[in-house]
């Protein structure tokens, strides 16, 4: 019955993040940063568990400890069901990080610790129970229903249930955990006196303290594979796209390393774990050389060097575990180290660096670990000379990183010159300026990551014409040429970079800007002069765009343009049902609503002609011809929804080149848009 009673307490702290993440991640801008404070707040909730845990053990007697954690689950019962409260919807575009955790303990903290305690807890009154058996597979099979209830979110409860459906059912399964807790306590009472103190083995003796540099170990192996976690997860939606989906991936294979550590020794090989970590870190610095496009490739490489460092900070780990007469304190130290690597990722990489570093740094900081094993133990755990070596193995791959890290930082490959580089909770953002081959087309740009969102002519008589994604023959100017002309119009922007759409202002325009980031605005306005030279009225409005949107009368836009782009692609928050509802309703009958689509990695052309098909709109899909990199030649690709079909056919009419014929369109991309759809290349 114990381990059915950690199985279950972990199964539903697993179920409940991505159920957590569900709710606010609209909120906050569906990016990773939201995710990586999550995160955060999960691990310092579970350090709180287990110090609780620990200190339960060391100072309570056993019907006393037994007694505290039932008073502590049935506060928890008390605060059931676990909806977030709508009045801690952001206004505005501060920093939300602080307010988000806030959130989660109002919502989400009894409950969550009294599950994060149950683990450590149960194992303890297992090592007491039963002297003489280890209570460390226990550990492995925690992770493995958390791995199940990852896994499972995804698969089985998402698409059975509504969101308010789960946060009932998830309410309900706590409370059938309690029930089963309440009933092995009460198996336990009958135990009678079981417990003794800590530091004393099965009989009695006073067991061996760790030593200090044990203990340094115990909690900086977790710190190193917590810190790799989020930089991996934070660097994959950066450079790819901020989806929840690829945030599950990464965690699920770090709990996979607790699992396979934790379950036997004979699953841990230092050698292998080091020659993999070799040769994926030298794949991973080709892929960045030559600049290869593949999501499955980078994911691959970013994710095989997290498996690999976790597997090896958690193989030693485990490695390194005490005598069960010391097993909460133990815990105590991985709970410290995973909070201590979440805080440094969610909390001080952005104060400390203005790029996305810490997945190198953190890789880093791993193999320096693995080399100070022999010397923190005084030997105990590699004691023979292969060992050793195995751990030097470990050099190759720290340099391979530590050239990624320098790439990074120098903006390889070096076709731009840095002017400032700044990072704020949304991501990291660099202005730069590169000659191009003639010298009229000296250009600025503003790039997110390693996405370029934006960029402008230096050279007076062009600054003042639209470039990159937003040139005449892109979808912005189709539609704008489009769109009465010679009348006033009212043109809403989900998504400011660096302001271009403004370029089409007329007098009498008024053109309505939603940006949650203000270091974009700051930057847009400091260094581009779209928005200050634009002939229309320019309004700039900060925050998430769906939540301003959502509170705002209706403003009557002629179109509105969705441009937001956290990575590569735009947050999933903005392309679902709701959100075109939101569109709609500030949305003129005749109107159109253009999305920027481009993306080296998803295809979201499908996903808006389910949209288009279920609100009955006209669609038109502008996609580019493979041209160069000039700065009025970025290919783009735009959707636009519409109830007016004159005004779609206008737009795909106003395309340079002419529509494509049924053969020539990519199947595999555009399969499912229906019929009715103008298809053209710009």
């Amino acid at each position: 019955m114990l381990s059915l009673v950690i199985f279950s307490s972990s199964f539903l702290l697993f179920q409940v993040q991505p159920l957590i993440g569900k709710y606010i991640l609209p909120w906050f801008g569906g990016g990773a940063g939201v995710w990586a404070v999550c995160m955060l707040f999960f691990q310092v909730l579970l350090l709180g568990g287990y110090a609780y845990a620990h200190a339960s053990i060391r100072w309570l007697r056993p019907k006393a400890q037994v007694i505290v954690h039932g008073v502590i689950l049935a506060g928890a019962l008390a605060l059931l069901p676990i909806t977030p409260s709508e009045r801690w919807r952001p206004e505005g575009a501060a920093d939300p990080t602080w307010r988000i955790l806030l959130l989660l303990v109002a919502t989400l903290g009894l409950p969550y610790l009294a599950l994060s305690a149950t683990a450590p807890l149960v194992q303890g009154w297992f090592a007491r129970l039963n002297p003489g058996r280890s209570p460390y597979r226990l550990y492995a099979l925690s992770n493995l229903a958390s791995l199940l209830a990852l896994l499972a979110y995804p698969f089985v409860v998402e698409p059975a249930l509504t969101r308010s459906a789960q946060a009932v059912a998830w309410s309900c399964a706590f409370g059938a955990y309690a029930v089963l807790y309440a009933g092995c306590a009460g198996l336990l009472f009958w135990q009678g006196d079981w417990g003794r103190e800590e530091g004393k083995g099965a009989d009695g003796s006073q067991v061996e303290r760790p030593k200090a540099g044990q203990l340094a170990l115990w909690v900086m192996l977790p710190a190193a594979g917590s810190a790799m976690l989020l930089g991996a997860t934070n660097k994959i939606c950066q450079d790819l796209a901020a989806a929840p989906f690829l945030w599950v991936v990464p965690l699920g294979l770090y709990l996979v390393t607790f699992i396979v550590c934790f379950d036997s020794p004979q699953w841990y090989s230092r050698l292998m774990w080091v020659v993999v970590l070799l040769v994926v870190s030298g794949v991973l610095v080709w892929v960045e050389i030559d600049e290869i496009k593949s999501v499955r490739l980078s994911i691959g490489c970013y994710g095989g060097v997290m498996l690999a460092c976790c597997m090896l900070c958690h193989g030693e780990l485990a490695k390194l575990k005490p005598d069960p007469a010391y097993l909460t304190r133990y815990y105590l130290c991985i709970a410290g180290g995973g909070a201590l690597g979440g805080a440094g990722v969610a909390i001080l990489a952005p104060l400390v660096f203005s790029g996305y570093y810490e997945f190198h740094t953190a890789a880093m900081v791993s193999c320096g670990l693995l080399l100070a094993i022999p010397f923190a133990t005084q030997g105990e755990g590699v004691r023979r000379v292969a060992e050793r070596l195995a751990l030097y193995g470990t050099i190759p791959p720290a340099v391979f990183l530590a050239v990624l890290l320098g790439m990074e930082i120098a903006n390889w490959p070096v076709t731009v010159t840095k002017i400032v580089q700044v990072r704020s909770f949304y991501g990291a953002l660099t202005v730069s300026e590169k000659d191009e081959d003639e010298a009229l087309r000296h250009v600025r740009l503003l790039r997110h990551g390693a996405t370029t969102h934006g960029a402008q002519h230096l050279h007076p008589s062009l600054r003042d014409k639209p470039t990159s994604y937003f040139t005449a023959n892109a979808g912005p100017g189709c539609v704008l040429r489009s769109l009465r002309p010679e009348e006033p119009r009212r043109i809403g922007v989900v998504g400011l970079g660096v302001g271009t759409i403004a370029a089409y202002g007329k007098k009498g325009d008024v053109i309505r800007f939603y940006e949650i980031d203000a270091e974009v605005e700051r930057l847009a306005r400091k260094y581009f002069t779209y928005l200050g030279n634009s002939a229309a009225k320019v309004e700039v409005v900060l925050g998430d765009a769906r939540l301003s949107l959502e509170r705002e009368e209706a403003q009557r836009f002629d179109v509105i343009f969705v441009d937001a782009f956290s990575g590569d692609a735009i947050p999933t928050h903005l392309i679902t049902r709701e959100a075109l509802g939101v569109y709609l309703r500030h949305l003129v009958n005749d109107g159109a609503i253009v999305f920027h689509v481009s993306n080296n990695y998803l295809n979201l052309v499908p996903v808006l002609a389910n949209l288009a098909e279920q609100a009955g709109m006209q669609g038109s899909l502008l996609w580019p011809y493979g041209r160069g990199d000039m700065v009025e030649d970025y290919p783009s690709e735009w959707v636009i929804l519409t109830r007016n079909r004159g005004l779609a056919v206008a737009a795909h009419e106003a395309a340079e080149g002419c529509a494509v014929e049924e053969d020539e369109v990519d199947e595999e991309r555009f399969h499912g848009l229906g019929k009715g759809w103008c298809i053209g290349r710009v």
